[in-house]
């Protein structure tokens, strides 16, 4: 069994004929003013995943298999993916779904397909953040006309010039 969302892919013959993936650490690089680089640490980058599968009309009806892959990576969905065995990979979405159809038949129904899928990890820092960015962008409430009292520092506030004949120094 291999499930990435709401897609779950029962059967053995639907199961990645292939998966590759991708973990990597990001590094700054910073010139001093003479001598080598030197690098600093930023942490690990976002995991990506890329699947192969293949869909024939034997096991399956490729066109709708296919169809729920696009429909995921069109709405953006976050997915959790799961092995096999069980075991949680993570939450992902759908970057890029790759096509090669392979047989048709003269109706245009697909009999076979080679299906690429690319996902890429999606961390909950990432979703905290543009929660955070919802909340900044926002509109604010004006503080004076929830008072009708004004509000040191709010804009609105007057001073009155003092000229310089009157600064005495003690």
């Amino acid at each position: 069994m291999f499930i990435l969302g709401d897609i779950t892919f029962q059967k053995p013959a639907l199961t990645p004929e292939s998966e590759n993936y991708t973990k990597t650490h990001a590094f700054a690089e910073m010139k001093p003013a003479s001598g080598k680089p030197i690098l600093q640490n930023k942490g690990e980058n976002l995991q990506e995943f890329s699947l192969s599968m293949y869909f024939h009309a034997d096991f399956c009806k490729p066109s709708e298999q296919i169809g729920w892959l696009m429909d995921t990576m069109n709405a953006g969905t976050v997915c959790p993916y799961y092995w096999e065995n069980g075991e949680f990979k993570g939450n992902y979405v759908i970057l890029k779904v790759s096509v090669r159809s392979e047989k048709r038949l003269f109706s245009g129904e697909l009999i076979s397909a080679t299906v690429d899928v690319d996902l890429k990890e999606f961390s909950e820092a990432q979703f905290l953040h543009s929660v955070q960015e919802e909340n900044a962008t926002a509109e604010k409430p004006d503080p004076e006309t929830e008072t009708n009292a004004p509000v040191p520092g709010a804009g609105s506030e007057t001073y009155t010039s003092v000229s310089p004949e009157n600064i005495t120094r003690q």
